[in-house]
């Protein structure tokens, strides 16, 4: 009887994005794995179809179709994020729910734009936290229309943080709040 030697076969080589991607009812995760590497991470959506996909580097994941919400944790390192909104040709694609970023520390540069020639939308809210270091974050239209259909919340942490709201985007008005006079005869200890 003939022995047998144990052979090993090399496995062909594997591209994968330095980020875990999580896809869960309708709403996708990312995080930075592992959390002190840079990140380039760009968040797109397909024209064509309105999904989403995922590259960092010159890796890339996806299509998704989101119908609720995108979260962005990156590293502690200095990351560059982008995230490109395409309402597609006929206008009909959103990101339906909110995009929340957490930057964390390193000095990171967030980028979230519309595309130049079909805008691009955000239904919900978009929630910034960045880190200790200096920052800078953009949203724009890119020349065409970003609109958001909640409110923008940024936190920027410690450091020389620049925050550029450009030309092209819109948020939902803040409504005029009427607040009682400030008068000594208002407050009611003095009447």
């Amino acid at each position: 009887m003939a022995r047998l030697l144990p052979s090993l076969e090399g496995l062909t080589e594997r591209i994968v994005p330095a980020v875990s991607v999580k896809f869960l009812g309708g709403s996708l995760t990312i995080c930075a794995n592992p959390a002190n590497v840079p990140n380039n991470l760009t968040v797109a959506q397909r024209a064509l179809d309105g999904k989403f996909v995922i590259t960092d580097g010159s890796a890339s994941v996806g299509p998704y179709q989101v119908t609720g919400n995108i979260t962005i944790i990156s590293s502690n390192a200095s990351d560059t994020i982008q995230v490109n909104l395409n309402r597609g040709a006929g206008g009909a694609f959103q990101l339906p729910g909110f995009l929340n970023i957490n930057s964390r520390n390193g000095a990171d540069t967030i980028t979230i734009r519309g595309d130049a020639t079909n805008g691009g939308r955000i239904g919900g809210n978009v929630i910034l936290s960045t880190g200790f270091s200096n920052d800078s974050v953009t949203i724009t239209g890119n020349g065409a229309l970003l609109s958001v259909g909640g409110m923008i919340s940024a936190n920027l942490d410690s450091g020389a943080d620049t925050f550029n709201l450009g030309v092209g985007t819109t948020v939902p008005a803040i409504p005029e709040v009427s607040c009682p006079p400030w008068e000594t005869g208002w407050f009611p200890w003095n009447r």
